[in-house]
């Protein structure tokens, strides 16, 4: 396990001492992780909190995380010379970034951290799947053999796509449920059956959902929410 996600190494950067006065410190007693005190080096994952005494001294920022119902026509991109980037809908200039995209047409959910690790511990980490709810409208009507091939997987973009969930609502609408995000790929798989995609919204990021928000709405993660997102890092990859 690598030394630079250890306990001893965030103390001797965050409070700039030597080795020998970490281990030191943290045999005092007066380290805390997680609200909890530790005595010996151990791993410091994605949304853990380390703290000396009452003052949290790692991360040196408060982690912020926010759900934001994007509509249609914005571009997920934070430059700010984009007139429709998504940088200009983030209220209260909070620095903060979106964890996956959505096209400029798909509108719905999005989540917004200021927490850099936080994407590769979500969206890169092949050990933990977070499935992804989607509606979905086409133009034309839905062949049921279609649904079989499409949740078995289809090739797009040189690679066959992941396994996924189906269900019709009726002969224009369904909902589907994925693990990946290729680019774009409801809309390429649907091509592929000379469907045309008209409407497609995300509703669901795992266990964190679009709800009752209008496009538009940015609010914070309730901590049941928070705590979702802490335990699918923990499960995963460990990251610096």
């Amino acid at each position: 396990m690598s030394f630079r996600i250890k306990l001893k190494h965030k103390l001797v950067h965050s409070l700039k001492i030597s080795n020998k006065e970490a281990e030191k410190l943290i045999k005092s007693g007066r380290i805390y992780l997680n609200q909890t005190p530790v005595f010996e080096n151990q791993v410091v994952r994605v949304l853990d909190e380390v703290y000396l005494d009452n003052v949290r001294i790692y991360p040196t920022i408060l982690p912020l995380f926010y759900k934001f119902y994007k509509a249609p026509g914005i571009e997920c991109t934070l430059n700010p010379t984009i007139s429709d980037g998504l940088l200009n809908y983030i209220p209260n200039n909070l620095p903060l970034f979106h964890i996956g995209r959505l096209d400029k047409a798909s509108e719905g959910l999005l989540i917004l951290t200021n927490i850099g690790q936080i994407h590769d511990a979500l969206l890169r980490n092949q050990t933990q799947a977070i499935w992804k709810k989607y509606l979905v409208k086409v133009d034309k009507v839905i062949a049921p053999e279609w649904v079989a091939e499409l949740e078995n997987g289809v090739e797009i973009l040189g690679q066959i796509t992941k396994p996924c969930k189906i269900e019709l609502l009726d002969a224009f609408t369904f909902h589907i449920w994925l693990n990946q995000g290729l680019n774009k790929q409801i809309r390429r798989m649907c091509k592929l059956f000379n469907l045309q995609v008209t409407y497609l919204k995300r509703i669901e990021f795992g266990e964190i959902q679009l709800a009752h928000l209008q496009p538009g709405d940015c609010i914070p993660l309730n901590e049941t929410e928070i705590e979702y997102l802490k335990q699918i890092c923990l499960k995963g990859d460990e990251y610096n």
